[in-house]
């Protein structure tokens, strides 16, 4: 208004109705009052709801600072988790495709000794030493495909025996090593859900890996996991040292462990990577008997949809 005011000042022409030009200018000025006065009203309101709850909750401005700095440093601590986190994956990312073409030419290689042994008698007992370790190698890289989140980019049917049969070839040696008995129910074998490998089978792993640590702390009793199912869903269980209940609400948060060394990532990482795919990772309630019990459950009981996995 008021540059229009300097135009009119400067301007040669006469002005032909002075009351009519002072009330365009008035409303100009009245239709901005008005727009920017709505505004600050909501901003008063806004602000006396959020007085209004600091109030309530007895909260001022320095436990709010404070608050928002320890959810900033969580934060920050999350981000170097995940960063340290993609490193390893990319790390052993390139291990895996070195091993790949490694256990290839050494596949070839043993292909062509065989007709060195077959040839020579002398032979034939370092050939079979070589052979059988290859295999054991081999045979342990092979486990790790369905944990290769690139060959499966759809969901599909996984039973209760694929996972028990997997776990048990890939925990073989560590179970007999501390005398650990893995057995599954039928309920367990008889199960199947629609799922992501690369999804469902770590936090297995994981859970397994757990219970084996802890079940070394047993002395008096046999070392004993079971796979179970129920209506609910796929339950991991243990007769080790349970879960105190100081740690029940913690056990999921990163970075918490009670083992020595230990990063705490296993169960908070499961949790997630279960929940992206529509299933939940609980404990169990304590009962009178020792041990844990995890609880792996659609978080719709009606199922996940089947399709294609998303990329993100």
């Amino acid at each position: 208004v008021i540059a229009e005011l300097e135009h009119m000042q400067r301007s040669t022409k006469g002005i032909d109705s002075l009351t009519e030009v002072r009330e365009n200018l008035v409303d100009q000025i009245m239709s901005v009052h008005k727009t920017e006065r709505q505004k600050l009203e909501r901003l008063r309101d806004q602000l006396s709801e959020v007085s209004k709850l600091w109030d309530k909750d007895g909260y001022d401005s320095a436990e709010l600072t404070e608050a928002l700095e320890e959810e900033l440093y969580e934060l920050i601590t999350r981000r170097d988790t995940d960063l340290e986190l993609a490193q390893i994956g990319m790390a052993l990312n390139t291990i895996s495709h070195e091993f790949d073409k490694t256990v290839g030419s050494l596949r070839d290689g043993l292909r062509r000794l065989k007709t060195w042994a077959d040839a020579n008698p002398e032979l034939g007992d370092l050939y079979q030493d070589i052979r059988i370790s290859f295999d054991h190698l081999d045979e342990y890289l092979t486990l790790f495909t369905p944990l290769d989140r690139r060959l499966h980019r759809t969901s599909i049917e996984i039973t209760g025996k694929q996972i028990y049969d997997f776990l048990g070839k890939l925990f073989e040696a560590r179970l007999k090593r501390h005398g650990v008995t893995l057995t599954a129910t039928k309920e367990f074998l008889k199960f199947s859900i629609w799922c992501y490998p690369s999804s469902l089978y770590p936090p297995f792993v994981n859970l397994l890996d757990n219970s084996i640590f802890w079940l070394q702390r047993n002395h008096d009793r046999p070392r004993e996991i079971t796979l179970d199912a129920d209506g609910d869903g796929l339950l991991v269980r243990d007769n080790g040292p349970g879960v105190s209940a100081r740690d029940r609400e913690n056990i999921f948060t990163m970075n918490f462990s009670r083992k020595p060394g230990g990063r705490g990532m296993g169960l908070p990482i499961s949790l997630e990577t279960l929940a992206r795919v529509g299933l939940n990772l609980t404990l169990d309630t304590a009962n009178g008997s020792k041990g844990a019990v995890f609880r792996i459950s659609p978080a719709d009981i009606e199922g996940n949809a089947r399709g294609e996995e998303d990329d993100t």
